[in-house]
Protein backbone atom coordinates (compact mmCIF):
# COMPACT_ATOMS: atom_id res chain seq x y z
CA UNK A 1 0.00 0.00 0.00
CA UNK A 2 1.35 3.17 -1.27
CA UNK A 3 2.23 5.99 1.83
CA UNK A 4 -0.20 8.53 2.58
CA UNK A 5 0.46 12.10 2.03
CA UNK A 6 0.94 14.18 4.53
CA UNK A 7 -2.19 16.46 5.51
CA UNK A 8 -0.32 20.09 6.61
CA UNK A 9 -1.98 23.37 7.36
CA UNK A 10 -1.14 26.41 5.79
CA UNK A 11 -1.92 30.39 6.42
CA UNK A 12 -4.41 32.10 3.92
CA UNK A 13 -4.84 35.78 3.81
CA UNK A 14 -7.28 37.51 1.40
CA UNK A 15 -6.21 41.17 1.93
CA UNK A 16 -8.26 44.08 2.20
CA UNK A 17 -8.84 45.66 -1.43
CA UNK A 18 -10.86 42.07 -2.00
CA UNK A 19 -12.26 41.87 1.32
CA UNK A 20 -14.24 44.87 0.83
CA UNK A 21 -15.56 43.54 -2.39
CA UNK A 22 -18.21 40.72 -0.52
CA UNK A 23 -18.84 39.17 -4.36
CA UNK A 24 -15.24 38.39 -5.24
CA UNK A 25 -14.89 36.85 -1.80
CA UNK A 26 -17.99 34.77 -2.14
CA UNK A 27 -16.08 33.62 -5.53
CA UNK A 28 -12.53 32.49 -3.88
CA UNK A 29 -14.36 30.37 -1.64
CA UNK A 30 -15.90 28.58 -3.88
CA UNK A 31 -12.22 28.14 -5.25
CA UNK A 32 -10.74 26.94 -2.53
CA UNK A 33 -13.22 24.08 -2.15
CA UNK A 34 -13.00 23.40 -5.63
CA UNK A 35 -9.53 23.01 -5.05
CA UNK A 36 -10.11 20.04 -2.46
CA UNK A 37 -8.83 22.24 0.40
CA UNK A 38 -11.18 22.37 4.26
CA UNK A 39 -11.11 25.09 5.77
CA UNK A 40 -9.82 24.55 9.35
CA UNK A 41 -10.48 28.58 10.66
CA UNK A 42 -11.40 31.59 9.72
CA UNK A 43 -11.55 35.02 11.24
CA UNK A 44 -12.05 38.52 9.73
CA UNK A 45 -9.52 40.95 11.23
CA UNK A 46 -8.38 44.63 11.28
CA UNK A 47 -4.73 45.14 11.83
CA UNK A 48 -3.14 47.98 13.69
CA UNK A 49 0.29 49.59 12.26
CA UNK A 50 2.23 47.46 14.86
CA UNK A 51 0.11 44.11 13.45
CA UNK A 52 1.16 44.72 10.60
CA UNK A 53 4.65 45.60 11.12
CA UNK A 54 5.32 42.58 13.27
CA UNK A 55 4.06 40.31 10.55
CA UNK A 56 5.90 41.61 7.58
CA UNK A 57 9.19 42.22 9.78
CA UNK A 58 11.22 40.49 7.60
CA UNK A 59 10.61 43.10 4.99
CA UNK A 60 11.80 46.26 7.50
CA UNK A 61 13.78 48.62 5.62
CA UNK A 62 12.64 47.62 1.83
CA UNK A 63 11.82 49.66 -0.25
CA UNK A 64 7.70 48.36 -0.07
CA UNK A 65 8.07 48.13 3.25
CA UNK A 66 5.84 51.19 4.42
CA UNK A 67 3.92 51.06 1.66
CA UNK A 68 2.97 47.22 2.38
CA UNK A 69 1.66 47.90 6.10
CA UNK A 70 -0.51 51.05 5.24
CA UNK A 71 -2.40 48.67 2.40
CA UNK A 72 -2.81 45.94 5.26
CA UNK A 73 -4.21 48.42 7.83
CA UNK A 74 -6.36 50.05 5.42
CA UNK A 75 -9.39 47.58 6.16
CA UNK A 76 -10.68 44.95 7.55
CA UNK A 77 -9.17 41.25 5.91
CA UNK A 78 -9.81 37.29 6.04
CA UNK A 79 -7.53 34.51 7.82
CA UNK A 80 -7.83 31.56 7.07
CA UNK A 81 -5.93 28.01 7.77
CA UNK A 82 -6.08 25.83 4.97
CA UNK A 83 -5.70 22.39 5.37
CA UNK A 84 -4.70 19.10 2.39
CA UNK A 85 -1.77 17.63 1.68
CA UNK A 86 0.78 19.60 0.46
CA UNK A 87 -1.70 22.55 1.26
CA UNK A 88 1.67 25.39 1.03
CA UNK A 89 2.46 24.65 -2.37
CA UNK A 90 -1.10 23.80 -3.03
CA UNK A 91 -2.28 27.30 -2.01
CA UNK A 92 0.82 29.22 -3.45
CA UNK A 93 0.10 27.56 -6.94
CA UNK A 94 -3.40 28.56 -6.58
CA UNK A 95 -2.71 32.30 -5.72
CA UNK A 96 -0.07 32.40 -8.54
CA UNK A 97 2.85 35.20 -8.95
CA UNK A 98 3.17 37.74 -6.98
CA UNK A 99 2.76 40.34 -9.58
CA UNK A 100 -0.99 40.45 -11.10
CA UNK A 101 -0.39 41.65 -14.66
CA UNK A 102 2.23 38.91 -14.77
CA UNK A 103 0.55 36.43 -13.60
CA UNK A 104 -2.26 37.30 -16.08
CA UNK A 105 0.25 36.69 -19.51
CA UNK A 106 1.99 33.27 -17.56
CA UNK A 107 -0.70 31.99 -14.93
CA UNK A 108 -4.22 33.66 -16.18
CA UNK A 109 -6.25 30.79 -14.13
CA UNK A 110 -4.14 31.71 -10.44
CA UNK A 111 -6.27 34.08 -8.52
CA UNK A 112 -4.03 36.54 -8.38
CA UNK A 113 -4.59 36.84 -12.30
CA UNK A 114 -8.07 36.76 -11.82
CA UNK A 115 -9.06 39.43 -9.06
CA UNK A 116 -4.93 41.15 -8.15
CA UNK A 117 -4.33 44.53 -9.18
CA UNK A 118 -0.93 45.42 -8.11
CA UNK A 119 2.19 44.13 -6.68
CA UNK A 120 1.48 45.49 -3.21
CA UNK A 121 -2.54 45.22 -3.64
CA UNK A 122 -2.05 41.37 -5.09
CA UNK A 123 -4.88 40.31 -3.03
CA UNK A 124 -3.71 37.08 -1.55
CA UNK A 125 -1.04 36.04 0.97
CA UNK A 126 0.59 32.36 0.60
CA UNK A 127 2.52 31.27 4.01
CA UNK A 128 6.12 29.97 2.55
CA UNK A 129 6.65 27.64 5.65
CA UNK A 130 4.29 25.89 7.81
CA UNK A 131 3.22 26.91 10.87
CA UNK A 132 4.69 24.46 13.23
CA UNK A 133 6.12 20.54 13.37
CA UNK A 134 3.12 19.49 14.93
CA UNK A 135 0.85 20.51 12.15
CA UNK A 136 1.89 18.06 10.13
CA UNK A 137 0.36 14.49 10.74
CA UNK A 138 -0.22 11.04 8.46
CA UNK A 139 -3.74 9.95 9.02
CA UNK A 140 -4.14 6.53 9.45
CA UNK A 141 -7.74 5.31 10.53
CA UNK A 142 -10.58 6.92 11.24
CA UNK A 143 -10.54 7.92 15.72
CA UNK A 144 -6.64 8.74 14.61
CA UNK A 145 -8.13 11.33 11.73
CA UNK A 146 -10.84 12.60 14.72
CA UNK A 147 -7.79 13.55 17.02
CA UNK A 148 -6.06 14.93 14.27
CA UNK A 149 -8.56 17.73 12.97
CA UNK A 150 -8.65 18.13 16.85
CA UNK A 151 -5.38 18.96 16.75
CA UNK A 152 -5.24 20.76 13.71
CA UNK A 153 -7.85 22.96 14.91
CA UNK A 154 -5.90 23.74 18.10
CA UNK A 155 -2.69 24.61 16.09
CA UNK A 156 -4.91 26.83 14.02
CA UNK A 157 -6.60 29.03 16.71
CA UNK A 158 -3.22 29.69 18.23
CA UNK A 159 -2.31 31.02 14.80
CA UNK A 160 -5.16 33.09 14.25
CA UNK A 161 -4.87 34.31 17.97
CA UNK A 162 -0.65 35.38 17.42
CA UNK A 163 -2.36 37.21 13.64
CA UNK A 164 -4.66 38.83 16.45
CA UNK A 165 -3.02 39.17 19.98
CA UNK A 166 -3.89 43.17 20.14
CA UNK A 167 -7.92 42.06 19.22
CA UNK A 168 -10.38 42.74 22.10
CA UNK A 169 -11.80 38.94 20.90
CA UNK A 170 -8.51 37.74 21.24
CA UNK A 171 -9.95 34.89 23.89
CA UNK A 172 -12.76 33.68 21.13
CA UNK A 173 -9.85 32.49 18.88
CA UNK A 174 -7.25 30.36 21.47
CA UNK A 175 -9.38 30.65 25.22
CA UNK A 176 -12.42 29.32 23.67
CA UNK A 177 -11.53 26.92 21.98
CA UNK A 178 -9.45 25.12 24.35
CA UNK A 179 -12.55 25.36 26.42
CA UNK A 180 -14.01 23.33 23.81
CA UNK A 181 -11.62 21.27 23.96
CA UNK A 182 -11.65 20.73 27.54
CA UNK A 183 -15.12 20.17 27.74
CA UNK A 184 -15.17 17.17 24.44
CA UNK A 185 -12.68 15.15 26.58
CA UNK A 186 -15.11 14.89 29.60
CA UNK A 187 -18.21 14.42 26.89
CA UNK A 188 -19.90 10.85 26.85
CA UNK A 189 -20.33 8.85 23.97
CA UNK A 190 -23.88 9.16 23.73
CA UNK A 191 -23.30 13.35 24.28
CA UNK A 192 -20.86 13.80 21.95
CA UNK A 193 -22.62 11.74 19.25
CA UNK A 194 -26.04 14.07 20.01
CA UNK A 195 -23.69 17.17 19.96
CA UNK A 196 -22.28 15.89 16.41
CA UNK A 197 -26.05 15.81 15.40
CA UNK A 198 -26.54 19.11 16.48
CA UNK A 199 -23.93 21.03 15.11
CA UNK A 200 -23.19 21.50 10.95
CA UNK A 201 -21.00 19.30 9.38
CA UNK A 202 -18.16 21.97 8.92
CA UNK A 203 -17.43 21.48 12.99
CA UNK A 204 -16.68 17.79 12.78
CA UNK A 205 -18.88 17.45 16.24
CA UNK A 206 -16.12 19.74 17.86
CA UNK A 207 -16.97 22.17 20.31
CA UNK A 208 -13.82 23.82 20.20
CA UNK A 209 -14.38 24.23 17.11
CA UNK A 210 -18.22 26.01 17.13
CA UNK A 211 -16.83 27.85 20.59
CA UNK A 212 -15.94 30.96 18.84
CA UNK A 213 -18.41 31.36 16.52
CA UNK A 214 -20.27 34.08 18.46
CA UNK A 215 -17.32 36.26 18.35
CA UNK A 216 -17.36 35.97 14.70
CA UNK A 217 -20.99 36.98 13.89
CA UNK A 218 -21.08 40.15 16.06
CA UNK A 219 -21.58 42.45 13.20
CA UNK A 220 -24.32 40.63 11.73
CA UNK A 221 -27.88 42.52 11.78
CA UNK A 222 -29.25 38.81 12.95
CA UNK A 223 -27.41 38.17 15.66
CA UNK A 224 -27.10 41.70 17.04
CA UNK A 225 -29.35 41.44 20.19
CA UNK A 226 -26.66 38.89 21.65
CA UNK A 227 -23.48 41.72 21.63
CA UNK A 228 -24.39 42.31 25.81
CA UNK A 229 -24.71 38.46 26.44
CA UNK A 230 -20.65 37.83 26.77
CA UNK A 231 -20.51 39.63 30.11
CA UNK A 232 -22.11 40.92 33.26
CA UNK A 233 -22.04 44.19 35.36
CA UNK A 234 -23.13 44.94 38.51
CA UNK A 235 -23.42 48.91 39.62
CA UNK A 236 -20.67 50.14 42.04
CA UNK A 237 -18.50 47.14 41.12
CA UNK A 238 -15.26 48.61 41.50
CA UNK A 239 -12.23 46.65 41.89
CA UNK A 240 -9.34 45.94 43.66
CA UNK A 241 -11.24 48.06 46.87
CA UNK A 242 -14.46 45.92 46.19
CA UNK A 243 -15.72 43.41 44.41
CA UNK A 244 -19.97 43.52 43.89
CA UNK A 245 -22.12 41.09 41.75
CA UNK A 246 -25.75 41.00 41.75
CA UNK A 247 -27.65 38.59 39.78
CA UNK A 248 -30.63 40.93 37.90
CA UNK A 249 -33.48 38.95 37.09
CA UNK A 250 -34.03 39.05 32.91
CA UNK A 251 -30.94 40.93 32.96
CA UNK A 252 -29.07 41.11 29.58
CA UNK A 253 -25.99 39.31 30.83
CA UNK A 254 -23.67 36.34 30.00
CA UNK A 255 -25.22 34.91 33.26
CA UNK A 256 -29.02 34.94 32.38
CA UNK A 257 -27.78 33.99 28.81
CA UNK A 258 -26.32 30.53 29.91
CA UNK A 259 -29.75 30.05 31.63
CA UNK A 260 -31.43 30.82 28.30
CA UNK A 261 -29.41 28.29 25.99
CA UNK A 262 -29.06 25.70 28.79
CA UNK A 263 -32.88 26.26 28.94
CA UNK A 264 -33.06 25.98 24.78
CA UNK A 265 -30.91 22.78 24.55
CA UNK A 266 -33.04 21.14 27.41
CA UNK A 267 -36.72 21.67 25.23
CA UNK A 268 -35.20 20.72 22.55
CA UNK A 269 -34.12 17.48 24.44
CA UNK A 270 -37.48 16.61 25.33
CA UNK A 271 -39.27 18.08 22.04
CA UNK A 272 -37.13 17.03 18.95
CA UNK A 273 -37.24 19.97 16.33
CA UNK A 274 -38.51 19.36 13.04
CA UNK A 275 -37.94 22.44 10.51
CA UNK A 276 -34.95 23.61 9.53
CA UNK A 277 -35.81 26.77 11.64
CA UNK A 278 -36.52 25.26 14.49
CA UNK A 279 -32.80 22.95 14.20
CA UNK A 280 -30.64 26.01 13.51
CA UNK A 281 -32.05 27.64 16.70
CA UNK A 282 -30.65 24.80 18.35
CA UNK A 283 -27.69 24.50 16.26
CA UNK A 284 -27.49 28.70 17.74
CA UNK A 285 -28.27 27.68 21.25
CA UNK A 286 -25.05 24.88 21.28
CA UNK A 287 -22.75 27.28 20.15
CA UNK A 288 -23.92 30.33 22.37
CA UNK A 289 -23.87 28.03 25.45
CA UNK A 290 -20.36 26.82 24.55
CA UNK A 291 -19.55 30.46 23.78
CA UNK A 292 -20.97 31.83 27.27
CA UNK A 293 -19.50 29.42 29.28
CA UNK A 294 -16.13 30.65 28.48
CA UNK A 295 -16.66 34.14 28.86
CA UNK A 296 -18.45 33.50 32.47
CA UNK A 297 -14.90 31.90 33.43
CA UNK A 298 -12.77 34.77 32.31
CA UNK A 299 -13.14 37.28 35.34
CA UNK A 300 -12.97 40.48 33.97
CA UNK A 301 -15.75 39.61 31.53
CA UNK A 302 -17.60 39.32 35.23
CA UNK A 303 -16.13 43.08 35.83
CA UNK A 304 -17.95 45.97 34.56
CA UNK A 305 -15.06 48.60 35.81
CA UNK A 306 -13.15 50.07 32.58
CA UNK A 307 -15.95 48.34 30.57
CA UNK A 308 -14.46 45.28 32.10
CA UNK A 309 -10.68 46.29 31.89
CA UNK A 310 -10.90 47.47 27.85
CA UNK A 311 -10.42 51.31 29.30
CA UNK A 312 -7.49 49.95 31.34
CA UNK A 313 -4.63 50.91 29.42
CA UNK A 314 -1.29 47.68 30.29
CA UNK A 315 1.71 47.66 28.81
CA UNK A 316 3.10 43.94 27.78
CA UNK A 317 6.97 43.93 27.17
CA UNK A 318 7.30 46.66 24.64
CA UNK A 319 3.84 46.50 23.34
CA UNK A 320 0.82 48.72 24.38
CA UNK A 321 -2.42 46.64 25.36
CA UNK A 322 -5.59 46.54 27.69
CA UNK A 323 -5.90 44.64 30.47
CA UNK A 324 -8.65 42.82 29.34
CA UNK A 325 -6.68 41.82 26.41
CA UNK A 326 -3.88 40.38 28.53
CA UNK A 327 -6.38 38.28 29.97
CA UNK A 328 -8.52 37.47 26.73
CA UNK A 329 -5.30 35.89 25.03
CA UNK A 330 -1.79 37.37 26.15
CA UNK A 331 -1.23 35.44 29.33
CA UNK A 332 -2.26 31.99 27.42
CA UNK A 333 0.01 32.60 24.17
CA UNK A 334 3.26 33.72 26.60
CA UNK A 335 2.46 30.63 28.14
CA UNK A 336 2.14 28.42 25.99
CA UNK A 337 5.11 29.97 24.27
CA UNK A 338 7.44 30.04 27.85
CA UNK A 339 6.44 26.61 29.03
CA UNK A 340 5.74 24.39 26.22
CA UNK A 341 7.62 25.35 23.69
CA UNK A 342 4.94 27.05 21.32
CA UNK A 343 3.33 23.85 21.41
CA UNK A 344 -1.05 24.49 22.14
CA UNK A 345 -1.20 20.43 22.35
CA UNK A 346 1.15 19.82 24.81
CA UNK A 347 -0.29 22.96 26.92
CA UNK A 348 -4.16 21.23 26.36
CA UNK A 349 -2.79 17.73 27.43
CA UNK A 350 -1.20 19.82 30.57
CA UNK A 351 -4.59 20.87 31.70
CA UNK A 352 -6.02 17.05 31.18
CA UNK A 353 -3.21 15.85 33.44
CA UNK A 354 -3.74 18.76 35.86
CA UNK A 355 -7.48 18.37 36.36
CA UNK A 356 -7.18 14.26 36.96
CA UNK A 357 -4.36 14.38 39.16
CA UNK A 358 -2.56 18.03 40.30
CA UNK A 359 -6.12 19.97 41.06
CA UNK A 360 -7.12 17.22 43.29
CA UNK A 361 -9.39 16.68 45.07
CA UNK A 362 -10.71 20.06 44.28
CA UNK A 363 -11.77 19.51 40.51
CA UNK A 364 -13.69 16.79 41.85
CA UNK A 365 -16.19 19.52 42.90
CA UNK A 366 -15.94 21.78 40.13
CA UNK A 367 -19.58 20.78 39.09
CA UNK A 368 -21.41 20.65 42.49
CA UNK A 369 -23.39 23.47 42.50
CA UNK A 370 -24.51 24.19 46.11
CA UNK A 371 -28.53 24.96 45.95
CA UNK A 372 -28.25 27.76 48.38
CA UNK A 373 -25.71 29.22 46.22
CA UNK A 374 -27.64 29.53 43.12
CA UNK A 375 -31.16 29.80 44.81
CA UNK A 376 -33.84 32.21 43.45
CA UNK A 377 -35.66 32.07 40.27
CA UNK A 378 -34.91 32.97 36.89
CA UNK A 379 -36.72 33.44 33.87
CA UNK A 380 -35.91 30.13 32.76
CA UNK A 381 -36.46 28.05 36.00
CA UNK A 382 -39.25 25.55 34.68
CA UNK A 383 -36.44 24.01 33.00
CA UNK A 384 -33.36 24.85 34.37
CA UNK A 385 -33.97 24.18 37.74
CA UNK A 386 -33.82 19.89 36.39
CA UNK A 387 -30.34 20.53 35.57
CA UNK A 388 -28.01 19.88 38.58
CA UNK A 389 -24.85 21.28 37.33
CA UNK A 390 -25.42 24.78 36.42
CA UNK A 391 -24.92 27.49 38.70
CA UNK A 392 -23.97 30.43 36.52
CA UNK A 393 -24.59 32.89 39.54
CA UNK A 394 -22.00 31.57 41.67
CA UNK A 395 -19.51 31.32 38.64
CA UNK A 396 -19.84 34.90 38.19
CA UNK A 397 -19.81 35.84 41.38
CA UNK A 398 -16.28 33.71 41.66
CA UNK A 399 -14.97 35.47 38.57
CA UNK A 400 -15.66 38.72 40.20
CA UNK A 401 -14.14 38.19 43.60
CA UNK A 402 -10.98 37.11 41.16
CA UNK A 403 -11.26 40.57 39.96
CA UNK A 404 -10.15 42.03 43.82
CA UNK A 405 -7.91 39.16 44.70
CA UNK A 406 -5.51 38.85 41.27
CA UNK A 407 -7.14 40.44 38.23
CA UNK A 408 -6.74 44.34 39.64
CA UNK A 409 -4.98 44.09 42.38
CA UNK A 410 -2.04 46.93 42.10
CA UNK A 411 -3.02 48.16 38.63
CA UNK A 412 -0.34 50.87 37.32
CA UNK A 413 -1.33 51.39 33.74
CA UNK A 414 2.73 52.06 33.16
CA UNK A 415 3.49 48.19 34.55
CA UNK A 416 4.71 45.77 31.93
CA UNK A 417 2.28 43.09 33.07
CA UNK A 418 3.95 40.16 31.31
CA UNK A 419 6.73 39.80 33.66
CA UNK A 420 6.17 39.36 37.27
CA UNK A 421 2.11 39.69 36.46
CA UNK A 422 2.07 36.91 34.20
CA UNK A 423 4.23 34.68 36.62
CA UNK A 424 1.98 35.34 39.80
CA UNK A 425 -1.36 34.41 37.50
CA UNK A 426 0.20 31.50 35.24
CA UNK A 427 2.45 29.98 37.83
CA UNK A 428 2.83 27.09 40.83
CA UNK A 429 2.57 30.03 43.13
CA UNK A 430 -1.13 30.41 42.29
CA UNK A 431 -1.66 26.98 41.17
CA UNK A 432 -1.20 27.83 37.56
CA UNK A 433 -4.69 30.47 37.88
CA UNK A 434 -5.31 30.48 33.99
CA UNK A 435 -5.51 27.24 33.16
CA UNK A 436 -7.39 26.22 36.07
CA UNK A 437 -9.95 28.81 34.37
CA UNK A 438 -9.87 27.00 31.65
CA UNK A 439 -10.12 23.27 33.06
CA UNK A 440 -13.25 24.74 34.85
CA UNK A 441 -14.92 25.85 32.25
CA UNK A 442 -14.98 22.87 30.02
CA UNK A 443 -15.38 19.80 33.03
CA UNK A 444 -18.61 22.52 33.94
CA UNK A 445 -19.50 22.39 30.22
CA UNK A 446 -19.31 18.64 29.64
CA UNK A 447 -21.43 17.96 32.69
CA UNK A 448 -24.11 20.26 31.73
CA UNK A 449 -24.60 18.67 27.98
CA UNK A 450 -24.13 15.15 29.55
CA UNK A 451 -26.98 15.74 31.87
CA UNK A 452 -28.86 16.59 29.28
CA UNK A 453 -28.21 14.50 26.66
CA UNK A 454 -27.18 11.59 28.29
CA UNK A 455 -28.54 11.75 32.04
CA UNK A 456 -27.68 8.60 34.65
CA UNK A 457 -31.26 8.41 34.95
CA UNK A 458 -34.11 10.28 32.83
CA UNK A 459 -35.14 13.47 34.88
CA UNK A 460 -38.60 12.40 36.51
CA UNK A 461 -40.35 15.61 34.98
CA UNK A 462 -39.06 14.95 31.42
CA UNK A 463 -42.48 14.30 28.93
CA UNK A 464 -41.93 11.42 26.22
CA UNK A 465 -42.71 12.24 22.98
CA UNK A 466 -46.26 10.71 22.95
CA UNK A 467 -47.44 13.00 25.50
CA UNK A 468 -46.41 16.73 23.95
CA UNK A 469 -48.85 17.12 20.78
CA UNK A 470 -48.77 19.45 18.53
CA UNK A 471 -50.22 22.46 20.29
CA UNK A 472 -47.46 22.62 22.87
CA UNK A 473 -44.07 22.66 21.06
CA UNK A 474 -46.30 25.58 19.04
CA UNK A 475 -46.69 26.84 22.18
CA UNK A 476 -43.75 27.13 23.94
CA UNK A 477 -43.72 29.52 26.66
CA UNK A 478 -42.04 32.67 25.78
CA UNK A 479 -39.35 32.66 28.07
CA UNK A 480 -38.38 29.45 26.89
CA UNK A 481 -37.42 30.91 23.56
CA UNK A 482 -34.21 33.21 22.76
CA UNK A 483 -34.58 36.27 24.26
CA UNK A 484 -33.74 39.15 22.01
CA UNK A 485 -32.29 42.51 22.83
CA UNK A 486 -35.68 44.78 23.14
Amino acid sequence: MPPRPLTQLTLALLKPDLTANSIKVNKVFSHIQQNDFNIVAHKTLLWSKDDAEAFYGEHRGKFFFERLCGYMTSGHFHALILEKPDAIIGWRALIGPTHPPRARINAPDTLRSLYGMTDTRNSFHGSATPFSTTSQYTPTKTQHQATMRFTSSLIAATSLALLSVNSVHGYGILGHTLTGQVAQLFLTPETARQVKEILSPYYDGLLSKAAPWPDTIKGQAKYRWASIFHYVNTPGDNPPESCKFEYAYSGHDVVNGLFNMTSQLLQYKLVEPTTPEQKSIREDALRFFVHFMGDVHQPLHASGKGRGGNDAPAKWGRAKTSLHRIWDGQLILKDIKDRFDNNPKAYLDNIIDMTNDGWQPEASNWTYCAPEKNEGDNPWSESTKLITKLCPKEWARSMNQLDCTFVWKNYDSTRDYSGDYFEEVTGEANNYLVQRLIAMSGVRMAAILNEIYDPPVPHSCHPSREQINDGAIVDVPRNLRIVKQR
